[in-house]
């Protein structure tokens, strides 16, 4: 919890720099970094997200001119310093904004807009505002600025502070628990049987768990690397640990899924792809960053904020489907080495 006024937000509706807002006085011990929030920002309410805290804004900022964050929209705590550190590196790397950097690891199907009805609580006549809002049915911030095209946001805030109006949240998140058909594999309890070159490789990594080693593993297919790699994602999920399985293709990660879950239990491995449902996507976000799972999942992946990080494969990692070109090019190959070292953990390049 925040022992400052101000944090910086990272707003998704809009293509701007992070901005400074006032933390009031009884938001200050349910806010922490990497909640949801929703603020205000010309005349309408948004979303974003918390990524710093500030004792006092800048100097050649306008204090009278910052505005309050709204409210805190889920207790749920994103991302952590480690991740936000991650996400401005990335986005200094490829030169491109924070928010299209986060808006990669959050999916919008947890976050329904609502309409913001403005209730009155103490009528004052002498105010056109307060009239229109007593004559209007349903009223809205949006039916209020179209009618007075002019006026400030301050001016609805300075009413709702007063205690003339109330204006409800426009946000409403919702937890989202499809059924488990989806991931329908079978599990068997098993053992992988390693011959003595694998077993000396498995090894070397089990033990450097806490450093930011990089390894190179080679083999002609049939060799047996899969089944390495799948002892060494079993070990760190029995020790509490996240593994990111980065795969080139989206048919390879359903194939590795099912060689994954018949020795590790499927209710803890996930897959995470453009071509999966929003709804499978919501699920599987909130599963991930609520406790330790294996995501088996396509370049997108790399951004998602497991949780206890552990452990980064990338399969086939010559592969240039590893590279995104578009508005926001990156590569998740030299991102994976990139957030092994940010977060002290092993990066296995198969």
């Amino acid at each position: 919890m925040p022992k400052s006024e101000y944090a910086e937000v990272v707003l998704f509706d809009f293509h701007l720099q992070p901005l400074i807002y006032s933390i009031p006085e009884h938001l200050r011990e349910k806010i922490g970094i990497g909640n949801l929030v929703t603020v205000t920002l010309k005349g309408r309410h948004t979303t974003g997200l918390v990524i710093n805290f500030l004792k006092c804004p800048p100097i050649e900022i306008d204090f009278e001119k910052i505005l309050d964050i709204h409210d805190v929209i889920s207790p749920t705590q994103y991302f952590d310093e480690k991740y936000i550190k991650f996400y401005k590196f990335t986005a200094s790397y490829y030169c491109t904004n924070l928010k299209d950097v986060i808006k990669f690891s959050f999916p919008k199907v947890s976050l329904i807009k609502q309409s913001s009805i403005i209730k009155i609580t103490n009528f004052n006549p002498l105010d056109p505002v307060m009239e229109f809002i007593s004559m209007t049915k349903k009223c809205t911030l949006e039916k209020i600025f179209k009618a007075f095209p002019n006026l400030e946001y301050k001016h609805i805030l300075e009413l709702e502070k007063r205690g003339f109006i109330k204006v409800d949240t426009n946000f409403l998140y919702k937890k989202i628990f499809p059924p488990l058909d989806y991931f329908n594999d079978s599990y068997e309890e098993g053992e992988l049987p390693l011959n003595e070159e694998q077993e000396k490789f498995y090894s070397h990594v089990i033990e450097n768990l806490n450093k930011s080693i990089f390894y190179l593993l080679t083999g002609k297919t049939g060799t047996g690397k899969t089944e390495v790699l799948i002892k060494i994602v079993k070990t760190l999920l029995k020790s509490g640990k996240s593994v990111i399985y980065l795969v080139p293709e989206i048919s390879l990660a359903s194939y590795i899924y099912r060689k994954i879950t018949h020795y590790i239990d499927r209710n803890n491995v996930f897959i995470w792809h453009s071509s999966l449902s929003q709804k499978i996507r919501g699920f599987t976000f909130e599963k991930i960053i609520d406790s330790p799972s294996v995501v088996i999942g396509t370049r997108s992946s790399i951004f998602l904020p497991v949780k206890k990080p552990g452990l980064i494969i990338v399969d086939e990692e010559h592969d240039s489907s590893y590279k995104h070109e578009g508005k926001f090019p990156y590569n998740s190959r030299d991102l994976a080495i990139a957030r092994g070292a940010h977060f002290s953990h092993p990066v296995i390049l198969a």
